[in-house]
Parts: C-alpha cells; structure tokens; sequence
C-alpha cells in the first residue's frame, strides 16, 4: 500500500512539473547581456543595477518620453481623425466627457515624433531615419528593430490615432463613483460599496490606477470565451517548438452591465458567490496535443485582496483533482513565457501581505502601439504578429516589489489613458535585469463599443524563448454558464 502511495505521489510531481515545466533559468544566458540593450525604464531597475547617475541621465534623455502631465485639450478642442465604420458618437461623446479628453486630441496636442505620420512604415531597415522614434517606442521594443533584435519587429505600419469608447451604462455608473469610492490604506479595500464602473475617475495614487485597470479588465466585457486560444512557442532562433490549443473561459461576477444582473450589477442567481464576495471566475482546458489534452482549471478570484484564489486543476493521466496555491503563481504554464500571475498581463491582487508591493506614477506619455482594430485581423507569420499600429496616450506606471522571494522584482505598466487598460507590460527580475515585455493585440467594434482580446507577443529576453497567443475570442459569449467553471464540464470538453 505505501509503494503503491509512493509511485501515485511521483506520478502527480511529474504531472505537475511538466504542467509548470520552465525552458530555462532566471540569470541571463552567457553573451546574452550583449545581444539587447540595458535598460533604464524602471528608476528602480535601474538603482539594482547600481547604473550611475550620470548614465542614467544619458539614458533618459535619449529614451522614451516621459512627462509629468501631457497637455489636456480645452472642452471644446476636437482634433480631427478617421471614423471607423458604424463609428457610435453617442458612446463616444460619452466617455470623451467622462475622461475630459479623447485620444487623438491628446495626440494631436503632445505628439513628440510628428514627422511618423499615418502610411508610415517603419521596419528594421529604415527605423534609424526617424529621430524622434525613441521618444514614442520605449527601449524594450525599439531595439527590436536592430539586428540583434529577438525576436525582431520586422514591419510597424503606422495608423491614424482613433478613439476607443465604452458603453454609455458605465459612463452613467462611474460617475456615481466620482468622490464615494477610496482604498483603505491597510488592507487595500475599496471602501464606499463600489458595484460596477471606473472606481476613480481622476486616480491620484498608482494604487487607484490599479484598481481601475482591475475593475476594467477585459475592457467591461462580461464574459468572453476563446475557442481556442493557441500557444505558440518559439526558441532563440525563431524555430517553432511546441503548439498547445485549449479552451478558455472568463466571467465577470461583480460588475456586470451586459446581461444576467440584478440590481446590484451581480451575476443573477449566483446568490453563493455573492454572499463569499466573488468577483471573477476563470477557466481553461487543453485540447491539444494528445499528451497533455484533458487538464483542466479553475480559478475564482474574491473581492478581498487579502483573500487567496481558489485554483483547483484536473489531472487526466491520474483522475484526480488537485487544489494549487491560490497565491504564489508565478511557475510557466506548459514552459510557454505566461505565467499565472501574468494573465491579461497582470493579474496580481493589491495585497499588501500576499503581493507587497509600491505602485508609482511616473508620469505620462505617447505610445506607440498595435491599434484596435475594427474587427480581428491579426496575423501571425512564423514568430512574428502583424497588424497596423497608432499613437495612443499612456500613464507610465512602476511597481516595485517588496517581497524578496517574488521573480519580478519590478514591473513598468504603460496604461492606456482612454481605455484604462495596460497597453504595454515590462518585467524585471530582482536584479533590474529587463526578463519579458507583453504587447496585446486587440479589437474593438465601433457600434456596440465591444472590446476583445486576439493576441499577445510575450518574449523572455533572458532566456531568449518567445511565446505568441492567438485568439479566437467571442465577447459576451451568450452561450456561457456558470457551468463553464466546473471542471467535470470542462474535462468531457477535450473528449
């Protein structure tokens, strides 16, 4: 009976270790410090280094442009720009008010590199006859374009700035919030019974910036479904490894404006979840290769942020369901470069005893970035992602962990201003050394104000591995339940 137990709890160790299998080490590769820039984004990245004042300045100066705050156009400024088809002015008259600006007015005002204009192409060759290129591309992604740049950007086809716009019931409910909604300075609460919407229309602190990019998330959607998202990998050559497809599945419990919600703006019916405080579910299973096709997950994330998530996970080759911590999640999945806690490019919780961390503002600045497209048009060749890009207006943002066992000991968050998510994501190990960047792809339908996922670029610089998501999403899946969250569900999926 014990050998029989001894040879189960084997199985299940290499079951996991191979779940949680890792391509390489956190230390950069010999040479590797000479093939990608030293980067100064993070202040703090930058004192772990021990890099020198005055090269510091140097590399500020000649890096992406930071401001303390970017010129805010008058109320009744408008720059001209492209409508997309079915353009919604309503929904856009709606959030430009909310914000006190839209996108391309405050590109229009701030623009440190207007000789890139809309119809530019901009690729490894040519990327040097721009001067001001590095004001709007920040280090991680201009060097790139150079020849030692992995993996290389090898086409940035530049459009003109459009608005992103939200639904007008978010718009109504977010200003209730204006002035009722705080952080308790010891648990990291939101106090004032937040239900739904942006709780800070004009955040002060980077901690409320988080919030809203928590609250946010998945651009007010719901649910959403990908069906399938594919995991490609790549190694430092830019050969194909191996290719993972599963089914994902996200819900919104609190917060909803879509469909499915009481007068609280909660899931209807979900009275259990309710009264434990959940505010979202998330869940995926592997149907493809053969070998590890049938794992499935689940977690629940609680309100509470002092609150760990429930994560459980079937394992097939064992039949059996485990329980996985709900709090230290940093461990690849499948040895692609995602990671738990990097979901939807951060999905850490403002704990401050789970994940201590400072959040910093460093100011604002222009970004330039894949554009959402009116409809997904994504496309990936070999390891790279194509699509059109545009000038966006960002909030840069540095958090600084203060948990010493944690694998990223910095993290620069390049919010978008208009449509409050992160655009852009760098992570730093504990050193300061620049270990993975995070580009989203994304779509956005311009009459129902729709906002979905269709693919990521996330490279590991160290370790020289690279990791392409691609998406088939379906917003609002008005085919989900909450059954999509039990993994006896989940498991006859992959059958």
């Amino acid at each position: 009976m014990m050998k029989k137990h001894i040879i189960l709890m084997a199985m299940m160790v290499a079951v996991v270790s191979l779940v949680f299998a890792n391509y390489g080490i956190a230390e950069p590769l010999e040479g590797a410090a000479k093939q990608r820039p030293a980067y100064y984004t993070s202040p703090s990245a930058a004192k772990a280094l021990k890099v020198p004042d005055a090269d510091r300045a140097k590399a500020v100066a000649e890096s992406f442009l930071v401001v303390k705050e970017l010129k805010r156009p008058a109320p009744d400024f408008q720059a001209d720009f492209p409508k997309r088809p079915k353009f919604n002015d309503k929904f856009f008259q709606d959030w430009k008010k909310m914000c006190g600006y839209d996108a391309p007015s405050l590109i229009s005002l701030n623009d440190p590199a207007p000789e890139i204009k809309s119809g530019t192409v901009i690729t490894p060759m040519n990327y040097t006859s721009f001067p001001n290129l590095y004001k709007i591309l920040p280090e991680s992604q201009l060097w790139r374009l150079t020849s030692k740049g992995y993996p290389q950007l090898k086409k940035i086809e530049v459009e003109s700035t459009t608005p992103i716009y939200f639904h007008t019931k978010i718009v109504e409910e977010s200003y209730k919030n204006d002035g009722k909604i705080s952080v308790d300075p010891k648990t990291r609460q939101l106090l004032g019974g937040y239900k739904i919407g942006l709780p800070f229309l004009h955040p002060k602190t980077g901690l409320e910036y988080e919030w809203n990019a928590i609250m946010a998330k998945i651009h007010f959607q719901d649910e959403f479904s990908f069906q399938t998202i594919n995991y490609f990998n790549f190694d430092g050559k830019g050969n194909a490894e191996r290719t993972i497809r599963c089914n994902l599945y996200w819900a919104r419990f609190l917060g909803r404006s879509h469909s499915k919600y009481d007068a609280d703006y909660y899931y209807e019916g979900a009275e259990q979840e309710k009264k434990d405080g959940v505010l979202e579910k998330g869940s995926m299973v592997v149907v493809y290769p053969s070998d590890i096709k049938g794992f499935a997950f689940v977690r629940t994330r609680y309100m509470d942020p002092e609150r760990p998530d429930y994560f459980i996970a079937y394992i097939p080759g064992m039949r059996r369901v485990r329980v996985l911590s709900g709090t230290d999640a940093q461990d690849p999945i499948f040895g692609t470069e995602l990671q738990w806690d990097t979901w939807a490019t951060d999905w850490q919780k403002v704990s401050g005893t789970i994940y201590p961390n400072d959040y910093n503002i460093m100011g604002e600045g222009v970004l330039l970035y894949p554009s959402y497209m009116p409809a997904p048009s994504v496309r990936v060749e070999g390891n790279v992602m194509y699509t059109r890009w545009q000038k966006r207006p960002v909030t840069v943002l540095e958090y600084v962990s203060k948990d010493p066992r944690y694998y990223y000991g910095y993290r620069v968050k390049y919010m978008d201003m208009e449509t409050k998510r992160e655009a852009l994501m760098e992570y730093y190990d504990t050193k300061g050394n620049l270990w993975r960047t995070w580009t989203g792809f994304r779509y956005h339908y311009p009459d129902t104000a729709v906002t979905c996922w269709e693919g990521c670029d996330i490279p590991d610089y160290i370790n020289r591995h690279h990791t392409i998501l691609k998406m088939e999403s379906r917003p609002n899946d008005p085919t989900m339940t909450p059954a999509y969250f039990d993994l006896r569900f989940l498991s006859r999926q992959a059958r």
